[in-house]
């Protein structure tokens, strides 16, 4: 009895010190967050809750979710995080992602915020290079999975069965050969059987999935505190939303433009320097025609795009869609037919307006010059088209 009752009182001082732990860190958090770290770009935010719930609170927030595009900060001052800087539109840009955060991971995202993100503005940038017939591999999955956000998703009561079951197939497949996310996979398998023995399994090891979940939560509240402190954003500025500028679009272009031709005076393709300097000067011979056969209308990417879309109805969250579109000219070179590609785009434009949502369709600026940084990345004067769209998105909302 004595040695019980020791285990007990073991077992109660843990547990005391981890729910004094979750509390400090919590209210650091939330005395320390202050918005601007919504230009951050950190794994700390892409894979955790509590910063991407602290901006949803701010309630004058735009989340944008996206992949490698949104690291592209040196596109001064024509990038979002620069261009809305210190609520100027009054709204507070956050960035949410980087490369290989495709539609799965941000639907696994979405749907761990609970009800959070209900009638707030969120921005989902997509990219045509997502749409290979391969898809996301499992490596580039991995880098960017969540355990925090798929145990948030999964114990997310106010999702249907449905969009759990196919999230839990998905990333099942995923992660199938992965040794460190074996409890994970084996949650999804048991998940996806849905027999009698299954479910009592899974009941059995809820205690387990349950725990992880919290300790899981506890870390990440102790890494945006970290971060926020990092990063200077615990010590706060007055964020009184300023009044909102009145943008000459028309002119904001043409400073664009004025600033990417110092930018890419090194080549015919309107591509920045460096880039084509690293990536294509020296193998430009063997990309013409490399492209001859390549299309972007089979892929595993069109499943996960509709999840996330479901999802995203599922808790009343009316997105804005952009659709990124490629390099015209390089594409050419590379002979990758135009029909093929006219034909994504339509098939992308169907997709979404089936959903209802709003789509920025940038597909008629595939020739534009200065729309793209490099053959895949939006650049100078389409960050400005970006810009445009958002302002109308946010202005619409609030009507």
């Amino acid at each position: 009895m004595k040695r019980l009752f020791l285990v007990l009182s073991f077992f109660l001082i843990i547990a005391a010190a981890v729910i004094s732990l979750d509390s400090m860190y919590t209210s650091r958090v939330n005395k320390d967050y202050d918005d601007r770290i919504g230009g951050v770009l950190a794994p700390e935010k892409n894979q955790g809750l509590i910063l991407q719930k602290k901006a949803i609170d701010s309630e004058d927030n735009i989340l944008i979710y996206g992949s490698s595009e949104l690291s592209s900060l040196t596109d001064k001052p024509f990038n979002p995080i620069n261009f809305f800087q210190g609520k100027s539109d009054g709204f507070q840009v956050n960035l949410i992602g980087r490369g290989y955060c495709q539609s799965i991971i941000h639907a696994m995202n979405i749907g761990a915020l609970g009800n959070k993100l209900q009638n707030n503005k969120v921005v989902f940038i997509i990219s045509p290079q997502w749409f290979s017939k391969e898809g996301l591999t499992k490596a580039d999955f991995e880098k960017n999975f969540s355990e925090l956000h798929f145990y948030a998703f999964m114990f997310n009561k106010e999702l249907d069965h449905s969009l759990k079951l196919a999230l839990a197939e998905r990333v099942s497949t995923l992660i199938s050969t992965s040794e460190s996310l074996i409890p994970v996979y084996k949650y999804c398998e048991l998940y996806k059987q849905d027999t009698l023995l299954s479910r009592g399994t899974l009941c059995i090891l809820m205690p387990y999935y349950k725990s992880k979940f919290y300790l899981l939560s506890i870390k990440d509240k102790i890494n945006a505190g970290r971060l926020l402190s990092s990063t200077g954003h615990n010590r706060k500025v007055n964020n009184s939303t300023p009044k909102r500028d009145a943008f000459d679009w028309e002119e904001e272009r043409i400073k664009a433009v004025s600033f990417a031709q110092t930018e890419t005076d090194n080549n015919s393709y309107y591509i920045q320097n460096d880039y084509y300097d690293t990536y294509i000067r020296n193998k430009i011979e063997s990309c013409k025609g490399s492209s001859k056969n390549a299309s972007y209308l089979e892929s595993p990417e069109y499943d996960d795009l509709m999840l996330f879309m479901d999802i995203c109805k599922n808790m009343q969250i009316d997105p804005l869609i952009i659709s990124i579109p490629v390099h015209g000219k390089w594409y050419d070179y590379c002979e990758f037919d135009i029909n093929e590609r006219q034909n994504y785009y339509e098939k992308i434009n169907k997709t979404v307006q089936s959903y209802n949502f709003k789509i920025a369709d940038f597909s008629s600026h595939e020739y534009e010059p200065y729309f793209l940084k490099d053959i895949m990345h939006i650049g100078w004067k389409g960050w400005i088209y970006f810009n445009e769209a958002i302002d109308e998105y946010y202005r619409a909302n609030d009507q």
